[in-house]
């Protein structure tokens, strides 16, 4: 479609629709900015302000030009395949048997889906339970939709590149987690194995909390923050032998299958575990991870698997919520409290500061790299990348954050 997307995949998940109709000041912008609202996803029109469409239960493929959504049907789940950029036309549809929610997606036209979170569960910690169900539908109705009751607490992670296997987060023990382990589910068998190799001596089960993903630009793998780790086996040593590890990235390949973890050095991971944030630049080389409140950032080499270098960063004060962003030039920026940080991709140097006079919630940048479209609690807020300078407000009801934008 000729166009660059800017988005984070946060671990939480989405909701319902948006009420009260945005409004927008300043001038006329081009493209769709998505958007979470206390009530769900919307989609809103950046030239005129206006919302194109509101989606219940959606989960956005990695792109975001569709996305999958789950609607109740008397005893049944409605799953509908659904074109984000033709304002919600409906692809596909499959009836499945009970109340299911959207879990994850493949690149192709299988999703996972799962029964409903306990009311009030915090979006990045497991649920305890015994036994979980997860069920496999096929929106091009080629293959039978596949139920399976695994004995265990699971959660799906994400689809092989093949579609023949499900990636899987274990959560141990099952009724009262405290750490985690990777498995893979054979669609064909409905077997559950280990994932199989495991890089420079990764451990089989890990402790931490999984806060933020984002997918390789060709979606060959998946890269998981996790923070807050407890005392764990990393890499073959026990933890404490050379420093305690308290945040690390899981990464996740989705076409060889196989998993690894890269140690994020102190300070990352000390402080709340929404304090840091990830990107990924636009070649895939470079991830980069931030703490606002502990006052860090680091790059890690997607090649190597490993930290090419952490540094300090003059913060301000403390913030419990950091945002991250890379722009199609490799300039990354960062966000916590109402200040917006613009930084050199090699050095980690910063280069400018803004001020947005507002809390930030969520970022990113525009496709050619010169606008910031800067979350608030009450709508986006349009910056020059360069400057800073305000370019315009659209006014969302009850935002939540802005979490991608796609242009012409």
């Amino acid at each position: 479609m000729g166009r660059r997307l800017a988005a984070i995949l946060m671990v939480a998940g989405l909701g319902a629709g948006c009420g009260t109709p945005p409004s927008i000041e300043g001038p006329a912008l081009d493209g769709v900015l998505y958007v979470t609202t206390s009530s769900g996803l919307a989609a809103i029109d950046a030239a005129s302000g206006a919302e194109r469409m509101a989606l219940d239960d959606a989960i956005p493929t990695p792109d975001w030009a569709e996305a999958y959504v789950a609607r109740p049907a008397g005893d049944d789940t409605l799953v509908e395949r659904v074109s984000l950029a033709d304002d919600g036309k409906v692809l596909a549809e499959r009836s499945v048997a009970g109340d299911l929610r959207v879990s994850v997606a493949s690149q192709g036209t299988l999703v996972a889906l799962t029964e409903p979170r306990a009311s009030g569960a915090t979006p990045w910690l497991p649920d305890g339970r015994a036994r979980s169900r997860i069920v496999i539908a096929d929106l091009s109705g080629k293959q039978a939709t596949r139920s399976f009751d695994l004995r265990g607490n699971f959660e799906p992670e994400a689809f092989r590149a093949n579609e023949r296997e499900l990636f899987m987060i274990q959560y141990i023990p099952a009724l009262q987690p405290d750490r985690y382990r990777v498995r893979r589910l054979k669609l064909e068998t409905g077997a559950v194995i280990p994932i199989g190799p495991l890089k420079q001596a990764a451990p089989d089960e890990m402790e931490g909390t999984g806060r933020m993903q984002v997918f390789a630009p060709e979606g060959g793998r998946l890269y998981t923050l996790y923070t807050r780790q407890g005392p764990n086996y990393a890499h073959g040593e026990r933890a404490g032998t050379r420093g305690h590890v308290n945040a690390f990235v899981h990464v996740l390949d989705l076409k060889a299958g196989w998993a690894h973890c890269v140690d994020l050095p102190h300070p990352f991971g000390n402080g709340s575990s929404t304090a840091s944030a990830i990107a990924l630049d636009d070649a895939g080389e470079n991830l980069y991870v931030a703490d606002w409140t502990n006052g860090a950032i680091a790059r890690v080499s997607t090649k190597r698997l490993r930290v090419l270098e952490s540094v300090e960063l003059t913060r301000g004060r403390a913030d419990d919520d950091t945002f991250a962003a890379t722009g199609p030039d490799g300039a990354l920026y960062l966000a916590g409290n109402s200040e917006i940080v613009r930084i050199d991709p090699d050095t980690l140097e910063e280069l400018a500061r803004f001020d947005l006079s507002a809390e930030v919630a969520g970022l990113v940048v525009s496709a050619d790299g010169t606008k910031l479209y800067a979350g608030t609690p009450s709508g986006i807020a349009v910056l020059d990348a360069s400057s800073g300078a305000r370019l315009g407000y659209l006014s969302v009801p009850g935002s939540l954050g802005v979490k991608a934008v796609t242009e012409p």
